[in-house]
């Protein structure tokens, strides 16, 4: 009975669409009549895993799906992925190609680690900020909107929102993009040096918010990324129990996400000639000119130098305003222009 106490009323009851009339029915009666309470707050009726042809998978049916195999050639984060792929009430054909992708997220979250971990290995965060550079400040201002929205999501029980917002803002924003910018400041400034710290407590920040935001969507390998590199500052032992992620307002900043969407564009725009050439992307440049308009946040640029440099693997980066560079009406757009040199 002291068990029973504990979890009765619940607060969720995961379920099926197909049992609405029988089992939920039957529970909300029996709970009404003998304890004259409701016996949960929320109930979440999910969908179902469909064949190919759009049948209910059916083990009387003979249908192939075995989930062993599936465990075994995907893993279980892979195949809780694509169950997040669908929203709730809505069945879904039970794809691998979704677990394929879920599979690669699970191998990208174990690249970044590996990556981050020489930097963060011995690393102790501070209990403020350092001082940050535009680039630092761009990817931690967008992740306190991701934490705001999935926050949302996740309370309305939108794990396919969640998802997809969580995926974009890592595939997009961090592996593609900020990893590439940071990679000089990482591997060449000086321990100590500013540039070099600001690195370091962003992609501490960066990694630790998205293993937390991730861990109810693939929970087996955010908790062995949590005990690699997290749990030794933690006060407590699993991912599972951590604190939830809260928004940091003094980290919201709108003009570095100005100055970061445009580093995206400029690293774009060199990728783009390189692409066109046939070069490799890891081909070193002489020169990257980049013009702004003459109201434009030159210095701002003129201190992720570094970053440019190492996205777009040029010696020399110029920035300088010009005049013909017209102010985009879009004040969240910065206007500029992009001139590439190769080394001859």
């Amino acid at each position: 009975m002291r068990f029973f106490n504990r979890i009765f009323p619940m607060s969720l009851r995961p379920q099926a669409h197909d049992i609405i009339r029988t089992w939920a029915f039957y529970t909300i009666v029996k709970s009404l009549y003998h304890f004259d309470k409701l016996p949960w707050s929320h109930i979440a009726i999910s969908g179902h895993g469909l064949t190919p042809e759009r049948r209910k998978v059916s083990k009387s049916k003979g249908d192939p799906s075995d989930p062993i195999y599936m465990l075994e050639e995907y893993s279980a984060d892979a195949i809780r992925y694509w169950s997040t792929t669908a929203k709730l009430g809505d069945d879904t054909i039970i794809s691998e190609d979704k677990m394929v992708a879920g599979q690669k997220l699970v191998n990208k979250m174990w690249n970044v680690t590996n990556f981050s971990f020489p930097f963060l290995e011995v690393y102790t965060p501070p209990k403020s900020a350092p001082p940050l550079l535009p680039t630092d400040k761009w990817v931690l201002s967008k992740l306190q909107h991701l934490v705001t929205e999935v926050t949302k999501d996740y309370q309305e029980y939108d794990h396919a929102s969640v998802k997809n917002k969580i995926e974009k803002y890592f595939w997009d924003t961090i592996t593609d993009n900020y990893l590439e910018m940071v990679k000089t400041r990482l591997y060449d400034s000086p321990d100590g040096s500013s540039e070099r710290e600001s690195a370091k407590f962003t992609l501490y920040n960066v990694l630790l918010t998205i293993v937390k935001v991730l861990a109810p969507i693939i929970p087996y390998v955010t908790e062995e990324i949590f005990q690699a590199v997290f749990q030794k500052h933690a006060d407590v032992y699993s991912v599972h129990l951590s604190n939830w992620p809260g928004v940091q307002d003094e980290l919201i900043n709108d003009s570095a996400e100005v100055i970061g969407d445009s580093l995206i564009e400029i690293a774009t725009a060199v990728r783009r000639y390189k692409s066109e050439r046939k070069m490799p992307m890891g081909s070193r440049l002489d020169r990257v000119r980049i013009a702004v308009s003459k109201d434009g946040p030159i210095d701002d640029l003129h201190a992720c130098i570094i970053d440019i440099g190492s996205v777009t693997r040029a010696e020399i980066i110029e920035i300088y305003t010009d005049s013909s560079v017209r102010t985009k009406p879009d004040e969240s757009k910065l206007a500029f222009s992009v001139t590439v040199e190769e080394i001859k």
